[in-house]
């Protein structure tokens, strides 16, 4: 994989500046083209889901540190909790819940799959559409909560 040290660039930039909006990040950065911005945005956002910005209100940020990162329930922790709390959901359902993002939840179910603890219970139609969604269930829902939700 190919680090083009954006993410540490970023918490310098933002470190320095405090209370920023995105232009004024992107300039003390020296971001000069239009792809480069939009990297910064979405690091940016991927910032906020992990704690280290908060948005305080349109186009004002706050830089909280590295160290906050991650306090609170996590995004596995919730996932976790959503799938044990349902005991038969679809990637939809856990998204809606959680505010994850599905290719995150579809990694976690794929390895929680291969380990016998979600298995697939069939499709059911997407509301509205022709096309279908598949449907997971726990096998052992007790166990799933003592090893998964509570070893997590």
């Amino acid at each position: 994989m190919y680090h083009t040290g954006l993410a540490n660039r970023l918490r310098e930039a933002a470190r320095r500046l405090g209370t920023f909006g995105p232009r004024e990040l992107a300039d003390e950065m020296g971001v000069r083209s239009y792809s480069e911005a939009a990297r910064v945005r979405d690091a940016l956002r991927d910032f906020r889901r992990r704690g280290e910005v908060i948005h305080l209100a349109r186009g004002i940020w706050t830089y909280c540190g590295k160290e906050h990162a991650g306090r609170g329930k996590g995004v596995r922790e919730r996932i976790y909790r959503a799938m044990y709390t349902k005991k038969i959901f679809s990637v939809r359902d856990l998204t809606l819940l959680t505010d994850a993002d599905e290719s995150y939840i579809r990694v976690l179910i794929r390895r929680l799959e291969e380990a016998g603890r979600v298995r697939r219970v069939g499709r059911r139609p997407l509301n509205g559409t022709r096309r279908k969604e598949t449907v997971f269930g726990l096998p052992d829902p007790d166990g799933f909560y003592l090893e998964v939700v509570k070893g997590s």
